[in-house]
């Protein structure tokens, strides 16, 4: 498994994930995840017919991370 996977997994199966890192890190934290999005090729085929697919906001609140998956704005893409 990779190091930020369990991070997707757990935001794919309940839709919100929030984590506590270092400040200097959440730049890093934040692409990781939208990494592994991409990355997810089976959710990318279950989700193919979606007119809007669905992105990841997040939200920072000092050291924690939220992470929300929403439906995204059409014609805009996967973002």
């Amino acid at each position: 498994m990779r190091k930020y996977e369990p991070i997707w997994v757990a935001l794919k199966a309940s839709g919100t994930c929030t984590i506590t890192a270092p400040k200097h890190l959440h730049r890093r934290v934040i692409k990781a995840v939208i990494k592994e999005k991409d990355m997810d090729t089976l959710y990318k085929f279950q989700h193919a017919e979606d007119f809007r697919k669905k992105v990841i906001e997040k939200e920072v609140d000092g050291s924690k991370i939220t992470f929300k998956l929403v439906l995204g704005v059409p014609g805009l893409g996967d973002i």
